[in-house]
């Protein structure tokens, strides 16, 4: 049994086979002020 992992299958691998993809933020976080207010909590700046 051999202490390095097999990367044949990896060597063979072609760049060329994979799409562009373009992501965008789906999930953003809330502003301070609304964080804060859903919290309950009443910030002063």
């Amino acid at each position: 049994m051999s202490d390095k992992p097999d990367l044949s299958e990896v060597e063979k691998f072609g760049r060329s086979k994979l799409k562009k993809t373009n992501t965008e933020e789906k999930n953003t976080l809330p502003s301070k002020e609304i964080f804060f207010s859903l919290m309950g909590v009443n910030i002063q700046d």
